[in-house]
């Protein structure tokens, strides 16, 4: 199986980009392919032009590339391990019965005409506060319902510049807090191969830890309950996490992704060839083999021990708050 990324999704990047490290071990095993969006060629790592012809491709991008690069190698003639259509039906995972938490889907133009079905006015009606995301990864939002309901011209406003089609859809549900520890949220991710929980990660970028066995049960019992839906993807990304809820914790699934697009956390992993040279780290660490390799050459990016005050997870800029 060959690894295609976007050249253009690398251009620009910082050498500790999750997504170059992923290129450099790619390299390392021989298995590097690149895709240009403005050219639909597909380059080998001298960037010389190859088929791809029946070849298995496990497409590496980011949200905004990934449909477009998908198009191009299925094209060639190679066997994407996730389709389009794969990206579809994951994006819209909440059409199977897997959250406890009640989720709701209306597109924008809906909000714009201040148009809700019954059961989410009744739900928007009964809740204080939700939590909105867009479908297809772009923002997410915490928002008073009453707000929402009556759309101020201030959220008014935020959705117009946030939303780039009326089309576009927000997922709803209630407002709850993550449980949290010294090591942040107690959220996780989880990457499925084949119907199976390949390797497991907490949403960190650089120290050892492990994934607590309740959220990875919780998981594990969940993938089972997907594969039991023929027709789901086998390759996905999940993630799961313990909520707080009138105090007591409850475990739940926070959300399906794409394993094109996805995040790798520091002990998730695209790749399942070890290297020699990194085993004896990814056994002593349980890090993914592309940040084992990466800490090689790296090691000031990678620590075994806590430190008070530090922060080791990923912060995003696209989270929004009118409370």
């Amino acid at each position: 199986m060959l690894y295609c990324f976007v050249e253009e999704d690398l251009l620009g990047l910082c050498d500790d980009n999750p997504l170059l490290i992923q290129v450099n071990y790619a390299k390392r095993l021989g298995l590097f392919c690149s895709c240009s969006l403005t050219k639909e060629t597909i380059h080998d790592e001298e960037l010389r032009l190859i088929d791809l012809n029946c070849e298995h491709v496990f497409l590496r991008a980011t949200c905004d590339t990934t449909t477009q690069a998908a198009c191009i190698i299925e094209k060639s003639g190679a066997k994407l391990i996730e389709t389009p259509d794969d990206i579809h039906m994951i994006e819209n995972w909440d059409s199977l019965p897997l959250a406890k938490r009640q989720i709701f889907s209306v597109k924008f133009k809906d909000l714009l005409d201040e148009t809700f079905s019954d059961s989410l006015e009744a739900f928007l009606s009964a809740t204080p506060f939700i939590f909105a995301k867009t479908r297809k990864k772009g923002f997410c939002v915490e928002i008073s319902s009453q707000r929402l309901l009556h759309f101020d011209s201030e959220i008014s406003d935020f959705f117009n510049s946030h939303c780039t089609h009326k089309s576009d859809e927000l997922m709803i549900s209630e407002k709850l807090e993550v449980k949290a520890d010294s090591l942040g949220l107690r959220e996780t991710r989880h990457f499925v191969f084949n119907g199976t929980i390949s390797n497991s990660s907490r949403t960190l970028h650089s120290v050892k830890h492990t994934v607590p066995q309740t959220l990875l049960d919780k998981t594990i019992n969940i993938v089972e309950i997907i594969s039991a839906h023929k027709a789901f993807p086998k390759n996905y990304v999940i993630d799961v996490g313990e909520f707080n809820k009138n105090g007591s914790t409850f475990l739940d699934i926070v959300e399906l992704n794409p394993i094109s697009s996805s995040l790798c956390y520091v002990n998730n992993s695209i790749f399942d060839i070890v290297v020699p040279e990194v085993a004896a780290l990814k056994k002593s660490t349980g890090m993914g083999v592309e940040y084992c390799y990466d800490a090689m050459m790296n090691k000031t990016r990678y620590t075994q021990s806590r430190y008070s005050n530090a922060n080791y997870t990923y912060s995003t800029d696209e989270r929004y708050c009118f409370l």
